[in-house]
């Protein structure tokens, strides 16, 4: 019984290149006039792209020195950077809870802590809500406090937050219509539900 693997000497395993051999019969699609027109169609001569590259400076008009007043960008400009984040959208999509945080706000975080499920690291920033169809803005509160958790109720009028006070955490939500925080008093076997 014949063996369905071919015997004779063994390749050596590596990257083998395969290579086609053209066959006589069959001639190349391009013929030599058809390879000297691609290859024309396709040249751009070089003093083309270096005459664009010389002039076009030329063209675009300078700022005058005295209308570029710069001033050097200092660590207190880079903990000023306000950063945006959404936290909660309404379904309608037409009401926006955001947090503006800095860089600045996030100092006094002990980054030896992390990792340790008692730690909740510092970071403040002003709770917005915005109004998509109108652009409106109102700051929940007057300054920067730590929130998370930002959910919207499904009618869109009020959102859910928990707030850190002190050394607690509290739930509070707040009213779109009236404009206010309230507290949420928590009781062991209350379920939360909108």
């Amino acid at each position: 019984m014949q063996s369905p693997h071919r015997a004779g000497p063994r390749r050596p395993a590596g990257p083998r290149s395969l290579s086609f051999p053209r066959s006589p019969s069959r001639p190349s699609a391009l013929t030599p006039r058809r390879r000297r027109a691609a290859g024309t169609a396709l040249r751009v001569p070089v003093r083309v792209p270096l005459l664009v590259t010389l002039v076009l400076p030329l063209l675009v008009p300078a700022a005058p020195a005295s209308a570029q007043a710069f001033r050097p960008f200092t660590v207190d400009d880079a903990l000023g950077v306000r950063t945006v984040s959404i936290a909660d959208v309404t379904p309608d999509a037409r009401w926006v809870a955001a947090r503006v945080s800095t860089a600045r706000s996030r100092m006094g975080t002990d980054h030896f802590r992390f990792g340790d499920p008692t730690y909740v690291a510092p970071a403040r920033n002003e709770l917005r809500v915005l109004d998509a169809a109108t652009g409106d803005e109102v700051a929940v509160f007057p300054g920067a406090v730590q929130t998370g958790g930002e959910v919207w109720a499904p009618d869109g009028g009020r959102l859910a937050f928990l707030r850190r006070v002190e050394d607690r955490t509290v739930l509070e939500v707040w009213e779109r219509d009236r404009r206010r925080v309230r507290a949420v008093g928590l009781r062991p076997g209350r379920e939360l539900v909108w």
